[in-house]
């Protein structure tokens, strides 16, 4: 999968800064598959956040992603989370993907307004791109030729 490309084309069309906390639209957008991740996207960079179980593999991760820095913490979270924010004033967080007290927080921590958005990464997910249709060609042909077994397989197995 092509991610920079992925990376690339949400950046330019997002209109503010996003802070994307939603793990299955971080994997869509980068390929990472561990269990604690953030990704802030602006226009023309961002930071990826994840704590120190995967500084490795996302360090791999974040070199294919032209712009995008890497943070890995061990403590304090929501400090980093400021920190990559910075002098924004304005970040959109997932809607569907925070909690009460998460917002909250952050809002303690910087001076961005925190605004939901909803469906931002969703509407990407939706359109597939070229690796994505491969690959399930490649799946349903596989399949395909897996069910074309079975007969065979159920026919030997037969008993009186």
């Amino acid at each position: 999968m092509n991610y920079a490309s992925r990376v690339r084309r949400l950046q330019g069309e997002i209109k503010q800064p996003l802070l994307i906390t939603n793990l299955i639209n971080i994997r869509y957008l980068t390929g990472f598959t561990g269990s604690s991740a953030f990704l802030y996207l602006v226009p023309d960079g961002g930071t990826f956040l994840t704590d120190g179980r995967y500084g490795e593999v996302a360090s791999g991760i974040v070199s294919d992603l032209p712009g995008i820095e890497l943070d890995v913490y061990t403590s304090g979270l929501l400090d980093h989370l400021a920190t990559a924010i910075g002098s924004a004033s304005q970040v959109g967080l997932e809607a569907t993907n925070v909690t009460w007290d998460f917002v909250h927080t952050l809002r303690d921590k910087t001076t961005a307004k925190l605004t939901a958005t909803t469906g931002v990464v969703e509407a990407h997910r939706r359109v597939k791109d070229a690796d994505e249709v491969e690959a399930l060609r490649r799946a349903a042909s596989a399949g395909d030729l897996a069910f074309s077994e079975l007969d065979g397989l159920l026919m030997a197995s037969l008993t009186e």
